[in-house]
Formats: structure tokens, sequence, C-alpha cells
């Protein structure tokens, strides 16, 4: 039998179907991580003022990283299909 001109690779993760998975923050499906868009959530100062008075050391925000599936993402309309990051980063 002969082989094939190429190397089969499987790029994601170290070998098929062994691919951490994360389930989505807004409808609790099981996705691939690598599928999935993260976005941080959380309290953020944003006035200037308030931030030179309260320093960070004495502050605790809760801040929470959030997986989100494909579908959700562009329900919510966090991503738009057919535009590839170049695109997306010249806005």
């Amino acid at each position: 039998m002969a082989e094939a001109p190429y190397k089969r690779t499987y790029k994601h993760a170290k070998g098929r179907g062994s691919e951490q998975t994360v389930v989505c923050s807004l409808c609790g499906k099981k996705v691939p991580k690598y599928k999935t868009f993260t976005k941080k959530k959380g309290f953020f100062i944003t006035d200037p003022s308030v931030k030179r008075e309260v320093s960070d050391s004495n502050l605790l925000l809760p801040r929470k990283k959030i997986y989100i599936c494909p579908q959700c993402a562009r329900h919510k309309k966090i991503s738009q299909p057919g535009r590839s990051r170049k695109s997306r980063a010249k806005k």
C-alpha cells in the first residue's frame, strides 16, 4: 500500500478527539475550545478621575472570561459570517 504524498495533521490539539471542550456561557452547549469566542465580562471603571482616586490594589473588580459558541456569537452579533480577522482589525 502506497503512502500519501503529504502528512495528515490535525492542528487544533495534540490528537483527534483530545481537544478541550468548554461550556458556552449563553446556551450551555459543549463546544471545542478552539471554536469559541472569548469575552471578558465584569465591572470596569472608565472615568479617569475615579481611577486616579482609587488604586488598583485596594479595589477588587470581578472579571470573568466567558466562552461563546459560534451560534450564540452570530445571534448576539459578536461575530459576523464572512469577515476575516484582517478586515475586522481595520475598523
